[in-house]
């Protein structure tokens, strides 16, 4: 085989590789991802951010309100095996 042949069939392998990962990226979630973040589409809008911030925010009181719960319902039962014990 000429050496350039070779380099030739080399350089186009290099190539259509290059293209077939290309290809792969941009048809699965990382080419979908970039396709909305150019249409700006990625960030979620404002309203809907402050509306995802407010309901976190009644989450968090609700599990300090779980926490609170769960401390005295342990303190019950410390207290229940102290006079179990007695």
């Amino acid at each position: 085989m000429d050496p350039m042949q070779f380099d030739l069939i080399n350089t186009v392998l290099v190539i259509s590789s290059v293209l077939v990962g290309l290809l792969i990226l941009g048809l699965g979630p990382i080419g979908r991802a970039l396709g909305r973040r150019i249409d700006g589409r990625s960030a979620p809008q404002l309203a809907e951010r402050g509306q995802q911030e407010a309901e976190l925010e009644v989450l968090r009181d609700r599990v300090g309100e779980l926490e609170e719960r769960l401390d005295f319902a342990e303190r019950l039962l410390a207290a229940g095996k102290r006079t179990d014990d007695r």
